[in-house]
């Protein structure tokens, strides 16, 4: 019997997050297998900020991370098979879950049906593959070693916060974080060490200067968005002198989900990386997820400054109660 092919990849934007890739991946994965079809990921002709140097529609992006779902890739699909492409598909009658379906705090670990029916899937599709667990698990061993109470923290930053970008989630100001996990460090005293999931130099030395030797070192490259020349770009956007970087940056984003992952603890904003790590972990023995809202959106209502992208075109949006005014700021 032919078998039935569902390819998928042309949903993800030149600027989308890596978690936003994964979990698109994962709700279009589950489509296509309840269409009794054969779901394979293929990044290769559609944009995406993850290509290696000088391989921009040369590689499957996904593939540099993740076994295909089910082990066929898009070689093993010719022109005389079934094959559906999943932009010709509207999935969005199943009811896929979202960061707000999240609690702030999970004390019992005891999930929504939704949310716990796709951490299963997330494990069983979303599977790195030889070299990348061969890499993250490295970094764990260097990282934790034999630590055993660490708490995680995920902090957001670079263009999540300087660009504010509408209806993403609101981010916790770092001076509210830290005050958070001091009452954490006092409610656990067993807390021996802090590791800290953040691409952003400044929250990093924040965290340095007060947390000093308990905060472990993450190893992820770090950037400022204090350089003027940084402002409102994307991360990927951010020039690098180093080999391969947009890879290296997922690469090392994935890492730092999965070493959150495994920590006992977790206090952090809300983002795809909230998602990611809880979806990954086996069990938190304390959580807490900042609920702030969406940027532009509720309190946010009645001024916000947010960040809006179209046509490749960034402008700052100043809303007060309900007036906007944009001013285009830089072509991307």
């Amino acid at each position: 019997m032919d078998k039935k092919f569902y390819i998928i990849g042309a949903h993800f934007g030149s600027g989308s997050g890596l978690t936003w890739v994964i979990f698109y991946s994962l709700f279009y994965i589950v489509a296509g297998i309840k269409m009794g079809r054969i779901p394979v990921i293929d990044l290769t002709r559609y944009n995406n900020p993850y290509f290696k140097d000088n391989r921009i529609h040369k590689d499957n992006v996904f593939e540099y991370y993740f076994e295909q779902p089910l082990g066929y890739s898009p070689k093993d699909i010719d022109e005389e098979q079934d094959a559906l492409n999943s932009s010709y598909t509207d999935i969005f009658e199943i009811s896929f879950p979202d960061i707000d379906d999240f609690p702030v705090e999970l004390k019992d670990y005891k999930m929504a049906e939704k949310l716990e029916k796709y951490k299963k899937a997330f494990n069983k599709y979303i599977r790195f593959n030889a070299e990348t667990k061969k890499y993250i698990d490295k970094k764990y061993e260097e990282i934790i070693g034999d630590e055993k109470e660490v708490l995680g923290v995920f902090a957001r930053g670079t263009d999540y916060t300087e660009r504010r970008t509408k209806d993403h989630c609101i981010q916790p100001k770092i001076s509210v974080l830290i005050k958070k996990i001091k009452s954490v460090l006092k409610e656990f005293p067993e807390i021996k060490k802090i590791y800290l999931a953040t691409e952003d130099l400044d929250v990093y030395k924040k965290f340095k200067n007060e947390f000093k030797d308990i905060l472990l070192d993450n190893n992820q490259y770090r950037i400022s968005y204090k350089n003027k020349e940084n402002k409102y770009k994307l991360l990927n956007e951010v020039a690098a002198k180093r080999e391969n970087h947009s890879y290296n940056l997922g690469l090392e984003y994935l890492t730092s989900l999965y070493i959150l992952s495994r920590c006992k603890y977790f206090v952090g904003g809300r983002a795809g990386g909230t998602m990611a790590a809880y979806y990954m972990s086996s069990g938190y023995k304390y959580y807490y997820s900042f609920n702030l809202g969406r940027y532009g959106r509720g309190k946010e209502r009645i001024f916000s400054t947010v960040t809006e992208t179209s046509n490749g075109v960034c402008h700052k949006v100043y809303n007060l109660f309900g007036f906007k005014i944009k001013f285009k700021k830089q072509i991307m």
